[in-house]
């Protein structure tokens, strides 16, 4: 039965064998995890040195923080992200960002990850019940039941007192969950995990790293400002059809949607104004030619409930009600805070 032990703030055990890597495939659910981010924090630079140039178009996609830096190619991308690293000071390289960010992750967010992992054949790790002075390090072990267990041959971890594990026996199959006692108060711990598996004992390894103690994603935040513009009874679009209807043309009357803010559409109504009206005025200008003939007639659609809401507050708003499981609804969001 293999043993584990501590030297001088390392818990060990000695291996000789070969190691294979730790798979990235799952990276790219990793930086679909973006609800929660706020910009210039440990976690948001964390993941912006994750994003490479095969995730940066879904990263793009999903961006709702550092928006300015998704303009243009990845090239551009990278040039403007060395330039924010540089400024804030941060060096971490790919495969501690990436557990640093994994490390700020809701049970939920991990689960999206790790059942992803879980369709590979991996050693892989993941973190839970983070505080100042302690954090629980989930070890897994996903292969198909031809391949079985995993030896596990070598545990190194720094930075840490002790660990509390079952040390009467080295094969996992599933997950297993270590308590990691931090060395000091907030301080960092990193690792390496080992094992070998199958028929040609095929060698695997997962590396951790548990930055040090910054507060919770679930730290309470103050609520941003409240802005909100109502839209009842503003236009929202006109339809203009010709030939009986077999024919149409979809006219905005709403427009762009202003900067930083979210549009929200609860109810609209509709009314066949017949000839000579779209967005509400004979189309002079926008849909001039429209309505105005035989065989064709405009359908007007008029905002009766929305409204734009400052996209910071929704956020929290969102956050905060999934944090506390409170209710949340569009309609709350349109109702303007009490002063």
């Amino acid at each position: 039965m293999r043993k584990y032990c501590v030297i001088g703030g390392v818990i060990t055990a000695i291996s000789s064998s070969p190691v294979f890597a730790q798979s990235s495939d799952c990276d790219s659910v990793l930086i679909e995890q973006t609800d929660y981010l706020q910009e210039d924090t440990l976690e948001s630079l964390a993941w912006m040195r994750m994003i490479n140039k095969d995730n940066y178009e879904q990263a793009r996609k999903k961006a709702n923080l550092y928006t300015a830096y998704f303009v243009g190619d990845y090239s551009s991308f990278d040039k403007k992200r060395s330039s924010l690293l540089s400024k804030e000071n941060y060096s971490q390289h790919y495969s501690n960002s990436r557990e640093t960010f994994k490390a700020s992750l809701s049970a939920d967010q991990v689960d999206a990850w790790s059942s992803c992992v879980g369709k590979e054949t991996a050693l892989y790790t993941y973190y839970r019940d983070i505080t100042p002075m302690r954090a629980t390090l989930v070890v897994g072990w996903a292969a198909p039941a031809t391949v079985g267990a995993i030896e596990l041959t070598s545990f190194e971890a720094s930075g840490v007192e002790g660990l509390a594990v079952d040390q009467d026996g080295d094969e996992l199959l599933g997950e297993r969950a270590f308590l990691l006692t931090r060395l000091e108060e907030g301080a960092e711990v990193s690792g390496v995990v080992n094992g070998v598996a199958g028929q040609n004992r095929q060698a695997y390894q997962s590396s951790f790293f548990i930055p040090a103690w910054s507060q919770p994603v679930d730290e309470e935040i103050e609520p941003p400002v409240h802005i909100v513009v109502n839209l009842a009874g503003q236009k929202l679009k006109t339809i203009g059809y010709w030939s009986g209807g077999a024919n149409s043309s979809t006219f905005d009357c709403r427009g762009a949607t202003p900067n930083n803010m979210t549009y929200i559409e609860l109810e609209v109504s509709s009314k066949n104004h017949g000839k000579k009206q779209t967005c509400g005025i004979n189309p002079v200008g926008v849909g001039k030619g429209y309505c105005d003939g035989y065989n064709e007639y405009c359908v007007e659609y008029t905002i009766k409930r929305g409204c734009y809401v400052s996209t910071e507050w929704l956020n929290w708003y969102e956050y905060t009600a999934q944090r506390n499981k409170l209710p949340y609804s569009l309609e709350a969001a349109c109702t303007p805070s009490n002063p």
